[in-house]
């Protein structure tokens, strides 16, 4: 996996991004041999993998490589050693069954007298044959048998490589120049020959002569760099992000699925750190790789009380009969670097399916330990049980207990019947009251073709899910589709974005739209419907009907801001955007350009608590790439001029135009019944008050005239607070504040206080 880009601020997301090499690069890994458990009835084998191919140890030596979703089938390569000879005696004929011995990124095949040994590199697999003593005279000779529909030769002997193509003739993989090197690290090449489905490999005698034993034979499995069928198919299929606040490292999770073929789906989850610096260690901890079924769809969250990141997927057995879809859940302690492959099981009964997960977790100060995990169900009895997507499909919820592994009963939260459900989405976090916020698409029965709209629902901690719905703005409107939502919020405050078709342009449930839209929802903690719903903002326009909104995040910091990304498919406009909305659902900074690539798919958000940051990710050019969106910079609030009162003047809050809460205090110790009277402007001035009522060597800080505001509300007290929102609609600016305050006979004047806004 790489990571790049760990660019803050709008306008390094603007330009940097523009050249495809610009940024840091985190390292890829291999991921170690290792085995997990069967799942219904299904063998799980043994894998590893490299950069680009993935291989299996549980029989021969099989080698798969990843060709990408846009390649139509896997075109796996295996290895069987058929003889190995010292001067015409046979050495497999006393031990034709090797022992099998497995180490974290070596296998064995011990036949006794030569072991076959094979290491897992990232640039490939590099196969061995291992001779520990002189065994006679003459020459060595190892032959293998082939088995796999990819097509080289025939090869006469010689020290050379072998490419294997498919039946079109595209390159997939390459069997390397051999060599044999002895103890003393002399080395020679060696000859390789293919004839139909035979390699061979020849160590002259003369070379063996004067060799120093151990010796070892040495060729390289690699893959080509393949462009299948579209320039996109190595790109992982779909990303999800995640950030644990309560952790200083590792606290970041990448969760996402890589495709072998169009048929074969593997799954990868990774931490690092919320910097996403090549600096920063970067850790595989689960993986889900083989050719029995696909895993694909993950989805990843921290769940506080449990000290548990939790990872949901689905698991798709096309190998089985029927072919059945289920949903299956790792956990992993939030503070573990390990690598592992356990995963909790829920399997409806037949003929249903599940599909699409998507899972809210509890924020890391929570004292909750469950998640909840919504999804798509299907009842497949018209096709005996085999999964298939219908046109009835149901929106589910389950909750997870992170702290056992256990999933509880699922229940019903949208479709079935007349309705089609399908895109099940839910916030990051439930709030503190215990709710979780879902939305999902509905198409309902109409006198037209249908129509496609969002709708909302509350579930709470027990898992009962609120009888009221949020409806999307077009709920009265059968000529729009809106559909494919994401959701993000808490306590109460909630973004919705999704895309929008006209009706006329499908009749069915479109992934793209032509437009991108964004709404605000207040939704109080415990209230039965939810209480107001902003207009919503259109955030983009694509012509071709190519855009899709992929994800919302919230800054539960500052509880007003929310970031949405969104992506473009068509050729003049595509890439990843992301736009910043404020409280009054309003854009404050976008649309931003995150990357402009043909090769980048919809990725992924996550709010970075601790630094106030939101974590972008996607999918592009055969790698998963990330940056940070960070608030612009701006100078912190300070005073200045001569006071004639004590009293102290501040800013309490963020500075980001778009933020509700930000306020001004005024403290003047001892005295509880003084008036406060608050003038703001947007220019200064320095003027002596002289005359009654004014305490002597009193000035006027903030310009009366040009510039001003108006004066706040009264306030009485010894420590009083103004709140000062500031709508989107702003642009950057200072404000100026001072207080007059009237605690006995004479008014006193504060420090000027200036407050710089940015967005």
């Amino acid at each position: 996996m790489d990571l790049s880009r760990a660019l803050v601020g709008p306008v390094l997301i603007a330009t940097s991004l523009l050249a495809q090499d610009a940024g840091p690069v985190l390292p890829r890994f291999c991921v170690p041999i290792h085995t997990a458990a069967d799942d219904l009835g299904q063998p799980y084998g043994i894998w590893a993998a490299g950069a680009d191919y993935k291989v299996s140890f549980h029989g021969d030596m099989t080698f798969v490589p990843y060709l990408g979703g846009g390649y139509p089938v896997n075109r796996p390569w295996s290895w069987h050693t058929t003889s190995v000879r010292v001067g015409g005696r046979e050495l497999l004929a006393e031990n034709p069954e090797p022992r099998r011995r497995e180490f974290e990124r070596r296998y064995e095949y011990d036949f006794g007298a030569v072991t076959e040994t094979y290491d897992v590199r990232l640039e490939g697999l590099e196969q061995t044959f291992v001779f520990a003593e002189r065994l006679g005279e003459g020459e060595i000779v190892i032959e293998g048998r082939l088995t796999s529909d990819l097509i080289a030769g025939p090869a006469t002997p010689a020290h050379r490589s072998l490419t294997f193509h498919d039946p079109a003739g595209t390159p997939i993989l390459t069997y390397g120049e051999a060599a044999v090197i002895d103890a003393t690290g002399d080395r020679m090449a060696i000859t390789t020959e293919l004839v139909d489905d035979r390699i061979t490999l020849r160590v002259p005698a003369r070379w063996l002569d004067g060799a120093a034993f151990p010796v070892v034979v040495d060729p390289l499995l690699a893959t080509h760099t393949l462009f299948a069928s579209s320039p996109n198919s190595y790109v992982p299929n779909r990303v999800a992000i995640a950030h644990n606040a309560e952790v200083a490292t590792s606290n970041t999770m990448f969760v996402f699925d890589r495709r072998a073929s169009a048929l074969d789906y593997d799954l990868f989850a990774y931490l690092t750190g919320a910097d996403l610096a090549p600096t920063s260690p970067s850790f595989l901890v689960y993986s889900d790789i083989n050719t029995t079924w696909n895993s694909l769809r993950g989805g990843c969250a921290c769940v506080g009380g449990a000290d548990q990141w939790v990872i949901v997927f689905q698991r798709h057995f096309v190998n089985s009969t029927p072919t059945r879809s289920a949903l299956r859940a790792h956990r992993h302690a939030s503070g573990s670097t390990a690598h592992s492959t356990a995963v909790s099981l829920m399997t409806p009964p037949s003929p249903l399916n599940d599909a699409a997960p998507a899972i809210g977790g509890v924020a890391a100060w929570d004292n909750g330990t469950e998640a909840l995990i919504v999804f798509e169900r299907e009842d497949n009895a018209a096709t005996a049980g085999n999964y298939a997507t219908t046109n009835r499909t149901e929106v589910h919820g389950v909750l997870f207990d992170a702290s056992t592994g256990a999933f509880g009963s699922s229940f019903h939260l949208g479709g079935g019947g007349s309705t089609d459900c399908q895109d099940p989405c839910v916030t990051a976090f439930r709030t503190d009251g215990g709710e979780w916020v879902t939305a999902f698409s509905i198409l309902l029965p109409s006198t037209g073709v249908g129509d496609w709209e969002v709708r909302g629902r509350k579930v709470d901690a027990g898992g009962t899910p609120s009888t009221a719905l949020w409806s999307s703005p077009g709920r009265n409107n059968d000529s729009v589709h809106e559909f494919s939502p994401a959701i993000d919020g808490r306590d109460g405050r909630y973004l919705i974005a999704f895309t929008t078709a006209d009706v006329t342009a499908t009749n069915h449930a479109p992934d793209t739209g032509d437009q991108g839209w964004a709404q605000r929802v207040d939704w109080p903690t415990g209230a039965a419907t939810a209480a107001t719903s902003l207009a919503p903002v259109q955030l983009d326009t694509e012509v071709l009907g190519l855009l899709q909104t992929s994800a919302v995040t919230y800054d539960w910091a500052d509880r007003s801001m929310f970031v949405v990304t969104w992506h473009h498919g068509f050729t003049l406009t595509a890439g990843i955007y992301a736009a910043r909305i404020g409280y009054d659902g309003l854009v404050t900074e976008g649309p931003l350009t995150v990357l402009p690539s043909l090769t980048a798919f919809p990725g992924a958000c996550a709010f970075d608590g601790s630094n106030r940051n939101v974590l972008l990710a996607w999918t592009s050019s055969f790698r998963v790439e990330g940056c940070i969106f960070g608030y612009p910079a701006v100078a912190p609030a300070g005073t200045s001029g001569t006071a004639c009162s004590p009293t102290v003047l501040r800013w309490v809050g963020a500075q980001q135009i778009g933020t509700e809460f930000g306020k001004v205090n005024a403290i003047k110790a001892g005295a509880p019944n003084a008036l406060h009277f608050l003038m703001a402007s947007l220019t200064t001035t320095n003027q002596p008050i002289p005359g009654p009522g004014v305490m002597p060597g009193c000035n006027l800080l903030v310009d009366n005239v040009n510039g001003f505001l108006g004066t706040l509300g009264l306030r009485i007290g010894s420590s009083v607070t103004w709140d000062f929102p500031l709508p989107s609609w702003l642009d950057p600016v200072t404000f100026h504040f001072q207080d007059w305050i009237l605690d006995g006979p004479l008014f006193e004047g504060s420090v000027r206080l200036s407050v710089p806004v940015a967005k």
